[in-house]
């Protein structure tokens, strides 16, 4: 018995050995083939249909360009979770939006798609959103200036120009010399499609602290008064920004604002070492300390560029640190100067208006997401309702890579206002900016 079953194992050892397991081999090859070419299309078979899109970390994902794209978030669950998100804080449902983007990372466009993604313009400024029409005649009779100064993430920017475009506005963007000519281009491609929207024309290589911030400021902001469209006032953004109001809303804000400009500032907190040791300011000036972010008149720009007295100022500006700070709001703030729209209240009160931009310096109870860079709030998920009921123009600063819903939750939100609008639903209230004090305390001309 013992016999006869090594004869029957010693033919099935033999077929395992031998043929069997090569063709078993084999089959394992093909099974694998098969894997990898369903998980990863490759470009060299697909080149007539589609082109490298999506970065998701370290892989690329390939995505048809017949498609329209579609704003993120596109899929319903995020959609939910912004609707939960934005009306009130709620701890459950902050947590659950922890959790959802630690499993979903960011996808973002590749720089290097943009080029061949606007070859078709019309295509690209449908396909994006753009708004082109519908647009109300109080918006087209008053144009609004903007200034763009950015360095990174052209993705984030082309989501902030979407929101805040508009074919009867005037648009400089400045982009950071340092910035790779991959981003560069990539952004090239985008405003050659945008007959209203120009990159700077001259770029500067933009060092923190430095004249090197102002000076972008300054090249736009030329660039744009000798522009056709005589536009009535100017805003100045980052990159790192999103619109709180929408255009209709601004346009009405503007128009409260009867030529005011919205430019903080006060002397008590300069801090004294960044002008020691330097000559006294031209025409008796008296710096002030306050933040870049200004929304100006056009009037007050005409001046900046043009008066002898603001470009002796300019001058001066470039012998202390951090110039941005005290450039504009100097200006605007002293009163003597008579310049239209500038403030001439007591500048040393701390109740004074300033909607120009929501902004959150060092309070951790203020601050939703608790993290800050240069001591500014980085806005996070637990911060959207705060935004949502600010009154305030813009938001500074929201990171591209940081709590990813909070940008895509404020866009559904900002976008929803939009097409709330265009249904008709125009009802907005101004009187807390016809009162504000920028307003009762601004200097008109006799």
């Amino acid at each position: 018995m013992v016999s006869r079953q090594l004869r029957l194992i010693g033919p099935f050892r033999n077929m395992v050995s031998g043929r069997f397991l090569g063709k078993l081999w084999l089959i394992f090859l093909v099974f694998i083939m098969i894997c990898i070419l369903t998980s990863y299309k490759m470009p060299n078979l697909f080149k007539s249909y589609n082109t490298p899109f999506l970065a998701f970390e370290n892989r690329t994902v390939y995505m048809e360009l017949r498609t329209k794209p579609q704003p993120p978030p596109a899929v319903t669950s995020v959609n939910e979770m912004c609707q939960r998100l934005l009306p009130e804080k709620n701890t459950a449902y902050i947590q659950e939006a922890q959790r959802y983007m630690a499993l979903h990372p960011r996808t973002v466009i590749l720089p290097e798609s943009y080029k061949e993604y606007t070859s078709n313009c019309s295509r690209f400024v449908s396909d994006r959103g753009y708004i082109v029409d519908k647009i109300t005649d109080e918006e087209m009779d008053f144009p609004i200036a903007f200034t763009l100064m950015v360095y990174k993430h052209v993705g984030q920017v082309e989501r902030l120009l979407r929101a805040i475009y508009r074919p009867q506005n005037i648009y400089c963007i400045h982009m950071d010399k340092k910035s790779s000519n991959v981003i560069y281009n990539a952004l090239k491609s985008i405003v050659s499609c945008l007959p209203n929207v120009f990159m700077a024309s001259r770029r500067v290589d933009v060092i923190w602290g430095q004249f090197s911030v102002l000076e972008p400021e300054i090249i736009c902001l030329r660039d744009l008064y000798e522009h056709k469209v005589k536009w009535r006032y100017v805003i100045n953004l980052t990159g790192q920004e999103y619109p709180l109001k929408t255009n209709y809303q601004l346009v009405k804000i503007l128009q409260a604002y009867k030529g005011a400009n919205d430019i903080e500032g006060a002397a008590k907190i300069l801090n004294r070492d960044r002008t020691a040791g330097r000559p006294r300011p031209p025409g008796g000036i008296s710096p002030c300390k306050g933040s870049l972010h200004f929304t100006a008149s056009r009037q007050f720009i005409d001046y900046v560029l043009h008066n002898k007295t603001a470009q002796d100022f300019l001058e001066w500006c470039k012998l202390i640190g951090t110039p941005d700070e005290t450039y504009f709001t100097s200006l605007n703030n002293n009163k003597h100067l008579k310049i239209p729209g500038s403030y001439i209240g007591d500048r040393e009160k701390r109740d004074r208006d300033f909607f120009s931009r929501y902004k959150i310096w060092y309070s951790k109870t203020l601050c939703g997401s608790g993290y800050f860079r240069h001591s500014v709030c980085i806005m996070g998920v637990a911060d959207l309702p705060d935004l949502t009921k600010a009154p305030h123009l813009f938001v500074n600063k929201l990171l591209y890579e940081f709590e990813p819903l909070t940008f895509d939750c404020l866009e559904q939100w900002y976008m929803d206002q939009v097409t709330s609008e265009m249904g008709g639903n125009l009802n907005f209230s101004t009187t807390l900016y016809e009162q504000s004090t920028i307003v009762k305390y601004r200097y008109i001309p006799s």
